[in-house]
């Protein structure tokens, strides 16, 4: 990106700037997508599994590209914008800084449609070349084999391994190998999996929206996790379920792996340890600040974890606001205050806190 020049710099013009840059932006995208939505549509009918994989793999990363770069343009100009309203007065900044969190939010909702319909086409894309394949698959499957010894043919079906076959004109028994495509058909990662993907496109979905939900919370519990997991869970037990039609010798020690391997993909680092942790000791606090248990709620702070405890009050009114518990975060803030030995009036302090808060989370 061009460096600025130095000097004052207008937000007004900046932020037309960037309405400017989404839209060109989304117009890009639109005929990016088109184009090789109908490239992948050809290869799909026309080419081999491998020639088709590497072409998704090229469209996968040309769309991908399109998304990092709308963030990339966000990352140079979210600062500057935001530098520049803290030359304007307290009215104008605020009303300014609102505006500046909406372009934010647009450019990343944006950024995030780009990463959805691009999945909705190459998901599609995939499971149709993955048919393909399935019937060139069948063709192999009905076709004769040669005997060996008289040449006489004779059929095997859907093989999946070798397999001995006694020719029934002669008698000679040779063993017989799956053919190239059912092979490629059956591979562990490739089509099978791209035709579940396809039937499981809701849940994938579903996942995609939990996820950005969970990652959205600065502060999360145990609940939020849970609420994560059980809908990633959800999703990659149905996906098995396709799997295990498609794929019926699949051993239960098969199963349970793919399933954790479907886990792992889905929550990724909030599995953590660490995290984890400090999710439990969120959930401890606002157990105690939801019972209303000021004494106990103040020992948890001053014993309850690592840092000072007013670093630790200030964290759990955090959490507590952002869940919708303003009674609960108004009596964790008079704590803070309390922790922290402020010297301003408590009410004025805690009203001032809250209004901060407030502010925060609308513009996050």
């Amino acid at each position: 990106m061009t460096e600025r020049p130095r000097g004052p710099v207008d937000p007004e013009q900046l932020l037309r700037e960037w309405s400017g840059i989404t839209a060109a932006a989304r117009a890009d995208f639109d005929a990016e997508l088109a184009r090789l939505e109908a490239s992948l549509d050809e290869a799909a009918a026309r080419a081999g599994w491998e020639e088709f994989t590497a072409a998704h793999a090229n469209a996968a990363a040309a769309l991908a590209q399109r998304a990092a770069k709308l963030r990339a343009r966000w990352e140079g100009t979210g600062p500057v914008l935001e530098e520049a309203v803290i030359t304007h007065s307290v009215n104008s900044a605020r009303h300014l800084r609102w505006r500046v969190a909406e372009a934010r939010k647009t450019g990343e909702a944006l950024a995030r449609s780009f990463d959805q319909r691009a999945d909705q086409v190459l998901v599609r894309a995939r499971a149709a070349a993955a048919r393909a394949l399935f019937l060139r698959a069948a063709e192999e499957w009905s076709a004769g084999r040669a005997c060996g010894e008289c040449g006489q043919p004779y059929q095997v079906g859907g093989l999946s391994a070798p397999a001995a076959f006694r020719c029934p004109s002669c008698g000679a028994v040779r063993l017989e190998q799956p053919g190239p495509e059912t092979l490629t058909w059956l591979a562990e990662g490739g089509a099978i999996d791209a035709v579940c993907d396809e039937a499981c496109a809701t849940d994938r979905g579903a996942v995609e929206e939990a996820r950005h939900s969970f990652w959205s919370i600065h502060e999360p519990t145990v609940e939020d996790h849970a609420t994560f997991s059980t809908v990633a869970r959800t999703a990659a037990l149905r996906w098995l379920d396709q799997a295990q039609r498609l794929r019926p010798g699949m051993t239960e020690a098969e199963v349970e792996a793919r399933l954790q391997r479907k886990l792992d993909e889905a929550l990724a680092e909030s599995t953590h340890s660490l995290a984890a942790e400090a999710r439990r000791r969120r959930s401890r606090g606002v157990q105690l600040a939801k019972a209303g248990d000021v004494p106990a709620l103040l020992d948890w702070l001053q014993r309850g974890g690592e840092g000072p405890p007013a670093e630790r009050a200030a964290q759990l009114v955090a959490c507590l606001h952002e869940h919708g518990l303003r009674a609960e975060a108004w009596q964790a803030l008079a704590l803070e205050h309390h922790l922290s030995a402020e010297a301003e009036d408590r009410d004025a302090w805690m009203r001032r806190r809250l209004g901060e808060l407030d502010d925060a989370l609308a513009t996050r």
